[in-house]
């Protein structure tokens, strides 16, 4: 009998318990998700293929999987489901400024390496670009919106 000593005193994950959260949990919806829940699995999906990526230090794969996220969530035309729409790209940018920021600490600085910093021009001009385009926001009901039901993000 032979043993691993290497593997003996190793501690280890299955993928299903790293990435068993959503990044996105349904809460409610006006349409009762009937259109957001049609996307939000796909949507969800990209985040943990990025997240999985970004823990392999394969951040090129990472940005593509954020970006297909954006475009899935763009997918939603329903008037009513705008809020949602712009709350899921709202997170992709949230995330995608995470991934960048980190890219540009490990790409610059007096110990960087110029390693990741295609990565990071990548994830900034894309970042730029998501910023730029033009999104269409939701038009309230009754005029103006109350104070307490802005949005808890900004672009």
């Amino acid at each position: 009998m032979k043993i691993n000593w290497n593997k003996i005193f190793s501690v280890s994950a299955s993928e299903s318990e790293l990435y068993a959260g959503d990044k996105i949990e349904f809460t409610g919806c006006k349409l009762s998700g009937m259109f957001c829940l049609n996307y939000l699995p796909k949507i969800n999906e990209h985040f943990r293929e990025s997240d999985l990526f970004y823990r392999d230090k394969d951040f090129n794969r990472s940005i593509e999987a954020l970006e297909k996220a954006w475009y899935k969530a763009a997918e939603i035309k329903e008037s009513d489901c705008q809020g949602c729409v712009m709350f899921f790209q709202a997170t992709v940018i949230q995330s995608l400024e995470g991934l960048c920021n980190e890219l540009e600490k490990m790409s610059k600085g007096l110990f960087a390496t110029r390693r990741y910093h295609a990565c990071y021009l990548k994830a900034d001009a894309l970042l730029t670009r998501i910023k730029t385009i033009r999104q269409v926001k939701p038009e309230p009901a009754q005029g103006r919106l109350k104070p307490g039901l802005q949005p808890a993000f900004s672009f």
